[in-house]
């Protein structure tokens, strides 16, 4: 595709340019061999937008880099771009910086899931999640999404709820979920979030695809449905 651009503002952004990123100690690239195009793992190929790699050479060229805290009000610009985007509203006093999502629901599993009980999760899912009950010394819940036969995937209800026992403790879901590419509807979230709150169940979404989802299909923070969820909700 020629001239292919997706504009910001004044912004243009080129999508057309391929950069060599096999020498570039690239873990994505370097892995097999050169006859394989990667596409097992999340790491883009295009260039940074300009805005990113400005601020990158502004701080560069500041030329001492110690130890840094984060900005003061990037929590409340966090804040208000999830009430812009997703219609959904946190306090800024709410929000909690960690290193990564993985690190966030491994956090969240030592946290709350104690070696006698179990995380429950939906298969297929993102390698890290099927391995943070392991990790924790925690009991492995698993439950299967059920595959219809044009190949999309849903969730079983009744399966989902008889899968919890007075074991389960969290609920580590994956919302856009990877690798199935489902964006689950409203009400498939507040199905299974009724059925935690039933169950006492805390649920620790990861939701870090929110802002890749194809038209027509928007984005639904689980914690956004309503009160009790986000009470009872780690996003």
């Amino acid at each position: 595709m020629k001239d292919c651009d997706t504009r910001a503002g004044d912004t243009a952004f080129d999508f057309d340019t391929i950069i060599d990123r096999r020498r570039s100690n690239s873990n994505k690239w370097q892995l097999f061999g050169e006859d394989v195009l990667p596409m097992w793992v999340a790491d883009m190929d295009f260039k940074s937008p300009p805005a990113v790699i400005r601020a990158l050479h502004e701080r560069v060229e500041h030329g001492v880099f110690g130890y840094e805290h984060h900005a003061p009000d990037l929590a409340e610009l966090i804040a208000d771009r999830l009430a812009r985007v997703f219609d959904w509203h946190v306090e800024p006093e709410a929000i909690v910086f960690t290193p990564g999502v993985v690190t966030g629901f491994n956090l969240a599993v030592r946290a709350l899931v104690a070696p006698d009980q179990a995380l429950l999760m939906q298969t297929p899912v993102y390698g890290p999640i099927l391995s943070a009950a392991r990790t924790a010394g925690a009991l492995d819940q698993s439950m299967e999404l059920t595959r219809e036969t044009d190949g999309r995937y849903t969730i079983d209800m009744d399966l989902f709820e008889a899968t919890i026992t007075d074991r389960t403790k969290l609920f580590l879901l994956c919302s856009p979920h990877n690798p199935v590419g489902r964006v689950f509807t409203r009400e498939e979230l507040q199905a299974m979030g009724e059925i935690c709150l039933r169950h006492d169940v805390v649920i620790c979404s990861d939701e870090i695809h929110g802002d890749l989802t194809f038209s027509g299909h928007p984005h639904t923070p689980i914690a956004s449905i309503s009160p009790e969820l986000e009470a009872r909700t780690i996003t």
